[in-house]
Protein backbone atom coordinates (compact mmCIF):
# COMPACT_ATOMS: atom_id res chain seq x y z
CA UNK A 1 0.00 0.00 0.00
CA UNK A 2 0.73 3.93 -0.95
CA UNK A 3 2.36 6.04 2.48
CA UNK A 4 -0.35 8.62 4.11
CA UNK A 5 -2.98 6.54 2.08
CA UNK A 6 -2.24 8.31 -1.58
CA UNK A 7 -1.94 6.40 -4.63
CA UNK A 8 0.76 7.57 -7.00
CA UNK A 9 0.59 7.28 -10.80
CA UNK A 10 3.05 3.96 -10.29
CA UNK A 11 1.01 2.61 -7.62
CA UNK A 12 -1.88 0.45 -6.77
CA UNK A 13 -3.40 -1.08 -3.50
CA UNK A 14 -1.38 -4.37 -2.94
CA UNK A 15 -2.82 -7.86 -1.11
CA UNK A 16 -1.73 -7.98 2.58
CA UNK A 17 -2.92 -11.37 2.71
CA UNK A 18 -4.32 -11.23 5.42
CA UNK A 19 -7.10 -14.13 6.34
CA UNK A 20 -9.72 -14.70 5.81
CA UNK A 21 -9.58 -11.36 3.99
CA UNK A 22 -7.46 -8.52 2.47
CA UNK A 23 -7.76 -5.85 4.61
CA UNK A 24 -6.88 -3.67 1.51
CA UNK A 25 -8.93 -5.61 -1.30
CA UNK A 26 -11.97 -4.62 1.69
CA UNK A 27 -11.17 -0.67 1.94
CA UNK A 28 -10.86 -0.44 -2.33
CA UNK A 29 -13.98 -2.73 -3.06
CA UNK A 30 -11.84 -5.01 -5.21
CA UNK A 31 -12.05 -8.80 -5.31
CA UNK A 32 -9.78 -10.67 -3.31
CA UNK A 33 -7.47 -13.62 -4.36
CA UNK A 34 -7.59 -15.14 -1.18
CA UNK A 35 -11.06 -15.09 -0.11
CA UNK A 36 -12.84 -18.94 0.79
CA UNK A 37 -14.50 -18.48 -2.99
CA UNK A 38 -11.59 -17.25 -4.86
CA UNK A 39 -9.57 -20.60 -3.50
CA UNK A 40 -12.39 -23.06 -4.30
CA UNK A 41 -12.20 -25.40 -6.79
CA UNK A 42 -12.85 -23.90 -10.40
CA UNK A 43 -16.08 -24.35 -11.98
CA UNK A 44 -18.29 -23.27 -14.90
CA UNK A 45 -18.57 -19.79 -15.12
CA UNK A 46 -21.73 -18.18 -13.57
CA UNK A 47 -23.82 -16.71 -16.52
CA UNK A 48 -27.02 -14.31 -15.97
CA UNK A 49 -30.14 -15.66 -16.82
CA UNK A 50 -31.00 -14.72 -20.81
CA UNK A 51 -34.10 -11.98 -21.96
CA UNK A 52 -37.22 -12.81 -20.98
CA UNK A 53 -38.82 -14.61 -23.99
CA UNK A 54 -36.19 -16.58 -25.50
CA UNK A 55 -37.26 -20.39 -26.51
CA UNK A 56 -33.30 -21.86 -26.45
CA UNK A 57 -32.12 -23.04 -23.19
CA UNK A 58 -28.90 -23.24 -24.04
CA UNK A 59 -27.71 -19.43 -25.44
CA UNK A 60 -25.17 -18.95 -27.42
CA UNK A 61 -21.93 -17.32 -26.25
CA UNK A 62 -23.25 -13.89 -27.77
CA UNK A 63 -26.61 -13.77 -25.27
CA UNK A 64 -24.45 -15.10 -22.52
CA UNK A 65 -22.65 -12.72 -19.92
CA UNK A 66 -20.50 -13.83 -17.76
CA UNK A 67 -19.37 -12.71 -14.39
CA UNK A 68 -15.75 -13.77 -14.72
CA UNK A 69 -13.57 -11.84 -13.23
CA UNK A 70 -9.81 -10.82 -15.17
CA UNK A 71 -6.85 -10.00 -13.22
CA UNK A 72 -5.66 -6.45 -14.19
CA UNK A 73 -1.80 -7.13 -15.58
CA UNK A 74 0.73 -4.08 -14.32
CA UNK A 75 0.05 -0.97 -16.25
CA UNK A 76 -1.49 2.48 -15.32
CA UNK A 77 -2.30 3.15 -12.01
CA UNK A 78 -6.62 1.84 -11.51
CA UNK A 79 -8.60 4.48 -11.07
CA UNK A 80 -12.53 2.92 -10.97
CA UNK A 81 -12.01 0.51 -7.82
CA UNK A 82 -15.52 0.84 -7.56
CA UNK A 83 -15.50 -0.70 -10.96
CA UNK A 84 -15.92 -4.29 -9.59
CA UNK A 85 -19.06 -3.62 -7.96
CA UNK A 86 -20.65 -3.09 -11.24
CA UNK A 87 -19.45 -6.17 -12.67
CA UNK A 88 -21.74 -8.12 -11.03
CA UNK A 89 -18.87 -9.83 -8.50
CA UNK A 90 -20.97 -10.08 -4.32
CA UNK A 91 -19.16 -8.16 -1.87
CA UNK A 92 -19.33 -10.38 0.55
CA UNK A 93 -17.81 -8.56 2.96
CA UNK A 94 -21.01 -5.99 2.94
CA UNK A 95 -23.41 -8.87 2.36
CA UNK A 96 -22.21 -10.13 5.97
CA UNK A 97 -22.33 -6.60 7.70
CA UNK A 98 -26.10 -6.12 6.47
CA UNK A 99 -27.34 -9.97 6.91
CA UNK A 100 -27.69 -9.73 10.52
CA UNK A 101 -29.76 -6.74 9.82
CA UNK A 102 -31.84 -7.42 7.19
CA UNK A 103 -32.55 -11.47 7.81
CA UNK A 104 -31.34 -13.76 10.30
CA UNK A 105 -32.12 -16.99 7.69
CA UNK A 106 -29.31 -19.42 7.04
CA UNK A 107 -27.03 -18.14 4.63
CA UNK A 108 -28.55 -20.49 2.33
CA UNK A 109 -31.84 -18.69 2.27
CA UNK A 110 -33.27 -17.80 -0.71
CA UNK A 111 -33.24 -14.51 -2.48
CA UNK A 112 -37.44 -14.70 -2.79
CA UNK A 113 -37.54 -15.55 1.23
CA UNK A 114 -35.32 -12.46 2.01
CA UNK A 115 -37.43 -10.57 -0.41
CA UNK A 116 -40.98 -11.77 1.41
CA UNK A 117 -39.65 -10.91 5.42
CA UNK A 118 -40.25 -7.13 5.21
CA UNK A 119 -43.99 -7.74 4.32
CA UNK A 120 -44.77 -9.48 7.78
CA UNK A 121 -44.29 -6.64 9.57
CA UNK A 122 -47.13 -4.65 9.21
CA UNK A 123 -48.45 -1.37 10.63
CA UNK A 124 -51.69 -0.67 12.05
CA UNK A 125 -52.06 2.59 11.38
CA UNK A 126 -55.42 2.67 13.31
CA UNK A 127 -54.56 1.07 16.40
CA UNK A 128 -51.35 4.04 16.37
CA UNK A 129 -53.40 6.54 15.74
CA UNK A 130 -55.76 5.37 19.15
CA UNK A 131 -53.00 4.85 21.31
CA UNK A 132 -50.87 8.09 20.24
CA UNK A 133 -54.47 10.08 21.12
CA UNK A 134 -55.05 7.91 24.68
CA UNK A 135 -51.84 9.66 25.15
CA UNK A 136 -51.64 12.75 23.92
CA UNK A 137 -55.47 13.93 24.73
CA UNK A 138 -57.65 10.94 26.33
CA UNK A 139 -55.97 10.39 29.80
CA UNK A 140 -55.89 14.02 30.68
CA UNK A 141 -59.02 14.18 29.80
CA UNK A 142 -59.75 11.65 32.83
CA UNK A 143 -58.55 14.23 35.23
CA UNK A 144 -60.45 17.21 36.59
CA UNK A 145 -58.00 19.49 34.55
CA UNK A 146 -54.94 19.33 32.24
CA UNK A 147 -52.52 19.11 34.65
CA UNK A 148 -54.46 16.88 37.22
CA UNK A 149 -51.89 14.25 38.15
CA UNK A 150 -54.62 11.39 37.48
CA UNK A 151 -54.50 11.80 33.86
CA UNK A 152 -50.83 11.77 33.80
CA UNK A 153 -50.87 8.41 35.35
CA UNK A 154 -53.38 7.02 33.17
CA UNK A 155 -50.58 8.70 30.16
CA UNK A 156 -47.82 6.98 31.67
CA UNK A 157 -48.44 4.64 34.07
CA UNK A 158 -51.13 2.95 32.69
CA UNK A 159 -49.27 2.20 29.64
CA UNK A 160 -46.59 0.86 31.27
CA UNK A 161 -48.98 -1.54 32.67
CA UNK A 162 -50.60 -2.47 29.58
CA UNK A 163 -47.24 -3.35 27.93
CA UNK A 164 -47.26 -6.71 30.55
CA UNK A 165 -50.75 -6.93 30.36
CA UNK A 166 -52.25 -6.67 26.48
CA UNK A 167 -56.17 -6.34 27.72
CA UNK A 168 -55.61 -2.73 29.75
CA UNK A 169 -53.83 -1.60 25.87
CA UNK A 170 -56.95 -2.68 24.15
CA UNK A 171 -59.20 -1.27 26.77
CA UNK A 172 -56.93 2.27 26.43
CA UNK A 173 -57.58 2.40 22.84
CA UNK A 174 -60.97 1.40 23.09
CA UNK A 175 -61.77 4.72 24.91
CA UNK A 176 -60.09 6.99 22.94
CA UNK A 177 -62.01 5.55 19.54
CA UNK A 178 -65.01 6.86 21.45
CA UNK A 179 -63.26 9.71 22.51
CA UNK A 180 -62.41 10.41 18.51
CA UNK A 181 -65.78 9.52 17.90
CA UNK A 182 -67.04 11.85 19.91
CA UNK A 183 -65.37 14.95 18.31
CA UNK A 184 -66.20 13.99 15.03
CA UNK A 185 -69.56 14.19 15.62
CA UNK A 186 -70.58 15.55 11.91
CA UNK A 187 -67.87 13.41 10.05
CA UNK A 188 -70.07 10.34 10.01
CA UNK A 189 -67.86 8.44 8.28
CA UNK A 190 -65.00 8.85 10.45
CA UNK A 191 -67.08 8.66 13.40
CA UNK A 192 -68.32 5.05 12.40
CA UNK A 193 -65.26 4.16 11.69
CA UNK A 194 -63.73 4.95 15.39
CA UNK A 195 -66.78 3.36 16.48
CA UNK A 196 -65.87 0.17 14.72
CA UNK A 197 -62.59 0.24 16.53
CA UNK A 198 -63.39 1.04 19.89
CA UNK A 199 -65.90 -1.60 20.21
CA UNK A 200 -63.65 -3.93 19.11
CA UNK A 201 -60.97 -3.35 21.08
CA UNK A 202 -63.24 -3.09 24.25
CA UNK A 203 -64.57 -6.87 23.15
CA UNK A 204 -60.69 -7.94 22.68
CA UNK A 205 -59.98 -6.77 26.28
CA UNK A 206 -62.67 -7.97 28.22
CA UNK A 207 -61.79 -11.27 26.38
CA UNK A 208 -58.89 -11.27 28.14
CA UNK A 209 -59.76 -9.72 31.19
CA UNK A 210 -62.29 -12.80 31.70
CA UNK A 211 -58.98 -15.30 30.86
CA UNK A 212 -57.37 -13.78 33.58
CA UNK A 213 -59.56 -13.28 36.58
CA UNK A 214 -59.70 -17.08 37.27
CA UNK A 215 -55.77 -16.43 38.02
CA UNK A 216 -56.00 -13.20 39.64
CA UNK A 217 -53.14 -12.19 42.14
CA UNK A 218 -50.70 -9.95 43.45
CA UNK A 219 -48.88 -9.88 40.11
CA UNK A 220 -51.73 -8.76 37.87
CA UNK A 221 -54.78 -7.63 40.61
CA UNK A 222 -53.48 -3.87 39.22
CA UNK A 223 -53.90 -4.43 35.87
CA UNK A 224 -57.36 -5.49 36.75
CA UNK A 225 -58.27 -2.83 38.83
CA UNK A 226 -57.42 -0.65 35.52
CA UNK A 227 -59.41 -2.32 33.26
CA UNK A 228 -62.92 -2.21 35.60
CA UNK A 229 -61.87 1.43 35.78
CA UNK A 230 -61.61 1.73 31.63
CA UNK A 231 -64.37 -0.27 31.11
CA UNK A 232 -66.91 1.92 33.29
CA UNK A 233 -65.28 4.70 31.10
CA UNK A 234 -66.02 3.21 28.01
CA UNK A 235 -69.73 1.99 29.29
CA UNK A 236 -70.49 5.64 29.89
CA UNK A 237 -68.37 6.89 26.99
CA UNK A 238 -70.88 4.88 25.01
CA UNK A 239 -73.44 6.93 25.61
CA UNK A 240 -77.46 5.28 27.21
CA UNK A 241 -77.79 1.53 25.90
CA UNK A 242 -81.27 2.32 25.96
CA UNK A 243 -84.22 4.42 27.36
CA UNK A 244 -84.06 2.48 30.71
CA UNK A 245 -80.80 3.03 30.84
CA UNK A 246 -79.92 4.69 34.32
CA UNK A 247 -76.33 4.51 33.91
CA UNK A 248 -76.04 2.13 36.99
CA UNK A 249 -78.54 -0.21 35.80
CA UNK A 250 -81.52 -0.06 33.66
CA UNK A 251 -84.56 -0.54 34.76
CA UNK A 252 -87.28 -3.45 34.40
CA UNK A 253 -84.11 -5.73 33.13
CA UNK A 254 -82.51 -8.33 35.93
CA UNK A 255 -80.10 -9.57 33.48
CA UNK A 256 -78.68 -5.80 32.39
CA UNK A 257 -76.08 -5.72 35.11
CA UNK A 258 -73.16 -4.96 33.10
CA UNK A 259 -72.19 -1.51 35.57
CA UNK A 260 -72.92 -2.99 38.72
CA UNK A 261 -71.10 -5.47 38.21
CA UNK A 262 -68.40 -3.16 37.14
CA UNK A 263 -68.10 -1.25 40.04
CA UNK A 264 -68.30 -4.13 42.63
CA UNK A 265 -65.61 -5.52 40.49
CA UNK A 266 -63.80 -2.62 41.41
CA UNK A 267 -64.79 -2.45 45.58
CA UNK A 268 -63.91 -6.07 45.42
CA UNK A 269 -60.43 -6.04 43.83
CA UNK A 270 -59.79 -3.14 46.32
CA UNK A 271 -60.81 -4.59 49.69
CA UNK A 272 -59.47 -8.33 48.44
CA UNK A 273 -55.87 -6.83 48.10
CA UNK A 274 -53.88 -4.66 50.46
CA UNK A 275 -53.16 -1.13 49.42
CA UNK A 276 -48.97 -2.02 49.35
CA UNK A 277 -50.10 -4.85 46.68
CA UNK A 278 -52.86 -3.24 44.89
CA UNK A 279 -51.41 0.16 44.68
CA UNK A 280 -47.19 -0.32 44.68
CA UNK A 281 -45.02 0.60 42.04
CA UNK A 282 -46.49 1.93 38.27
CA UNK A 283 -49.68 1.61 40.03
CA UNK A 284 -49.16 3.91 43.09
CA UNK A 285 -50.77 7.49 41.36
CA UNK A 286 -53.68 5.01 41.50
CA UNK A 287 -54.08 4.74 45.19
CA UNK A 288 -56.58 7.09 46.55
CA UNK A 289 -54.70 9.06 48.63
CA UNK A 290 -52.83 10.19 45.37
CA UNK A 291 -55.49 12.49 43.79
CA UNK A 292 -58.02 13.43 46.64
CA UNK A 293 -57.54 17.43 46.43
CA UNK A 294 -55.85 19.14 49.31
CA UNK A 295 -57.93 22.31 48.84
CA UNK A 296 -60.31 22.60 52.22
CA UNK A 297 -62.79 24.43 50.38
CA UNK A 298 -65.53 22.94 49.04
CA UNK A 299 -65.05 21.55 45.25
CA UNK A 300 -67.58 24.91 43.74
CA UNK A 301 -64.55 26.89 45.43
CA UNK A 302 -61.87 24.62 43.60
CA UNK A 303 -62.88 25.01 40.16
CA UNK A 304 -65.38 27.90 40.10
CA UNK A 305 -68.76 26.94 38.91
CA UNK A 306 -71.97 28.27 41.04
CA UNK A 307 -73.03 27.26 44.06
CA UNK A 308 -76.67 25.48 44.49
CA UNK A 309 -78.68 25.43 47.98
CA UNK A 310 -79.09 22.17 48.75
CA UNK A 311 -79.50 21.62 52.60
CA UNK A 312 -83.00 22.66 52.72
CA UNK A 313 -84.29 20.67 49.63
CA UNK A 314 -82.72 17.33 51.22
CA UNK A 315 -84.20 18.07 54.63
CA UNK A 316 -87.24 17.92 52.35
CA UNK A 317 -86.33 15.22 51.22
CA UNK A 318 -85.66 13.24 53.96
CA UNK A 319 -89.16 13.91 55.45
CA UNK A 320 -90.98 12.82 52.68
CA UNK A 321 -89.00 9.19 53.11
CA UNK A 322 -89.98 9.45 56.68
CA UNK A 323 -93.56 9.83 56.08
CA UNK A 324 -94.01 6.52 53.55
CA UNK A 325 -95.18 3.16 54.46
CA UNK A 326 -92.06 0.91 52.61
CA UNK A 327 -89.76 -2.01 54.09
CA UNK A 328 -87.32 0.17 51.91
CA UNK A 329 -87.19 3.12 54.34
CA UNK A 330 -83.83 2.00 55.21
CA UNK A 331 -82.50 1.20 52.14
CA UNK A 332 -83.35 5.30 51.40
CA UNK A 333 -82.05 6.61 54.12
CA UNK A 334 -78.33 5.22 53.31
CA UNK A 335 -78.36 6.30 49.77
CA UNK A 336 -79.33 9.75 50.99
CA UNK A 337 -76.54 10.09 53.93
CA UNK A 338 -74.19 8.74 51.61
CA UNK A 339 -75.06 11.30 48.42
CA UNK A 340 -75.52 14.17 51.25
CA UNK A 341 -71.55 13.92 52.32
CA UNK A 342 -70.80 14.29 48.40
CA UNK A 343 -73.51 17.28 48.25
CA UNK A 344 -71.73 18.61 51.31
CA UNK A 345 -67.86 17.87 50.01
CA UNK A 346 -69.14 19.70 46.35
CA UNK A 347 -71.09 22.64 47.36
CA UNK A 348 -70.70 22.94 51.15
CA UNK A 349 -72.76 24.53 53.57
CA UNK A 350 -72.73 28.15 53.04
CA UNK A 351 -69.07 29.04 54.13
CA UNK A 352 -65.87 28.62 52.35
CA UNK A 353 -64.65 24.93 53.90
CA UNK A 354 -65.01 21.57 53.96
CA UNK A 355 -63.89 19.41 57.13
CA UNK A 356 -64.89 15.85 56.43
CA UNK A 357 -63.60 13.16 53.90
CA UNK A 358 -61.47 14.63 51.34
CA UNK A 359 -62.96 11.15 49.32
CA UNK A 360 -66.39 12.64 48.83
CA UNK A 361 -65.46 15.03 46.32
CA UNK A 362 -65.07 12.47 44.04
CA UNK A 363 -69.15 11.97 42.70
CA UNK A 364 -68.31 8.70 42.01
CA UNK A 365 -67.82 7.35 45.31
CA UNK A 366 -71.48 7.69 45.61
CA UNK A 367 -71.93 4.77 43.46
CA UNK A 368 -69.12 2.93 44.34
CA UNK A 369 -70.58 2.60 48.01
CA UNK A 370 -74.18 2.11 46.41
CA UNK A 371 -75.70 -0.72 48.57
CA UNK A 372 -77.43 -3.74 46.09
CA UNK A 373 -80.90 -3.08 47.71
CA UNK A 374 -80.50 0.46 46.07
CA UNK A 375 -79.76 -1.12 42.75
CA UNK A 376 -82.83 -3.59 42.90
CA UNK A 377 -84.87 -0.39 44.05
CA UNK A 378 -83.91 1.21 40.64
CA UNK A 379 -84.48 -1.78 38.75
CA UNK A 380 -87.98 -2.36 40.09
CA UNK A 381 -88.59 1.78 38.91
CA UNK A 382 -89.60 2.44 42.30
CA UNK A 383 -90.57 5.88 42.91
CA UNK A 384 -88.51 7.19 45.84
CA UNK A 385 -85.19 5.54 44.20
CA UNK A 386 -85.75 7.20 41.01
CA UNK A 387 -86.06 10.90 42.72
CA UNK A 388 -82.58 10.35 44.98
CA UNK A 389 -81.12 9.03 41.81
CA UNK A 390 -82.46 12.08 40.15
CA UNK A 391 -80.51 13.97 42.47
CA UNK A 392 -77.39 12.49 41.72
CA UNK A 393 -77.82 13.42 38.58
CA UNK A 394 -77.32 16.98 39.04
CA UNK A 395 -73.96 16.18 40.19
CA UNK A 396 -73.07 15.28 36.49
CA UNK A 397 -72.95 18.99 35.72
CA UNK A 398 -70.00 19.51 38.26
CA UNK A 399 -68.05 17.01 35.92
CA UNK A 400 -68.18 18.49 32.32
CA UNK A 401 -66.32 15.16 31.01
CA UNK A 402 -66.51 14.75 27.50
CA UNK A 403 -67.76 11.15 28.26
CA UNK A 404 -70.30 12.21 30.52
CA UNK A 405 -72.18 14.73 28.36
CA UNK A 406 -75.94 13.86 27.83
CA UNK A 407 -76.19 11.49 30.63
CA UNK A 408 -77.56 14.19 33.10
CA UNK A 409 -80.44 14.95 30.36
CA UNK A 410 -81.21 11.67 29.57
CA UNK A 411 -81.71 10.82 33.43
CA UNK A 412 -83.87 13.51 34.53
CA UNK A 413 -86.28 13.12 31.31
CA UNK A 414 -86.65 9.38 32.15
CA UNK A 415 -87.01 9.89 35.53
CA UNK A 416 -89.62 12.01 35.01
CA UNK A 417 -91.50 9.70 32.98
CA UNK A 418 -91.14 6.57 34.70
CA UNK A 419 -92.39 8.71 38.06
CA UNK A 420 -95.46 9.68 35.94
CA UNK A 421 -95.68 13.11 37.92
CA UNK A 422 -95.97 11.61 41.41
CA UNK A 423 -93.27 13.78 42.69
CA UNK A 424 -93.64 16.27 40.55
CA UNK A 425 -93.14 18.82 42.90
CA UNK A 426 -89.56 17.24 43.39
CA UNK A 427 -88.23 17.09 40.07
CA UNK A 428 -89.08 21.11 38.76
CA UNK A 429 -86.11 21.41 41.98
CA UNK A 430 -83.56 19.19 40.46
CA UNK A 431 -84.27 20.10 36.78
CA UNK A 432 -83.97 23.95 37.88
CA UNK A 433 -80.88 23.30 39.60
CA UNK A 434 -79.21 21.76 36.73
CA UNK A 435 -78.54 24.87 34.76
CA UNK A 436 -76.66 26.30 37.71
CA UNK A 437 -73.84 23.96 36.99
CA UNK A 438 -71.01 24.00 34.55
CA UNK A 439 -72.45 23.83 30.71
CA UNK A 440 -71.20 19.88 29.62
CA UNK A 441 -69.17 21.16 26.01
CA UNK A 442 -67.25 18.81 23.80
CA UNK A 443 -63.28 19.03 25.79
CA UNK A 444 -60.95 21.52 24.12
CA UNK A 445 -58.33 18.32 23.15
Amino acid sequence: MPRNGQTSQDEQPSCDEQKPQCANCIRFCIPCDLTPAACAAPGPPTTLASPAGGGDTHPSQSQTQTSIVHRRGRGRPRKDWGGAASSGVSLSALEQSVSPITHVSTPDSSVAEAAAAPSSCQLNVTDAELLLHFTLHTATSLGDTPTDPWGEAWARNALKVGLAHHFVLHLAMGLAGFHLAHLNPHDHDRQAHYLSAARCHVSSGLAEVARTLPNCDESNCGAVYLASLLVSYCSYAAGPSSPNDLFVCSVGDDTSQHRPALISGTRLLRESYRHDSLFSGLMEPFGPATHFSVDPRPTYLCHGFPRIDWVGPFEELRELIGSLDSPNISVYDQAVDGLEVVYDATYGRGNDTYDGDKSNKIIFGWLYRMEDSFQACLQRKDSVALLIMAHFAILLRTKPFWFLEGWEDHLLHRIAELTDGQFSSWLPWTEGRQKQGLPCEIMDV
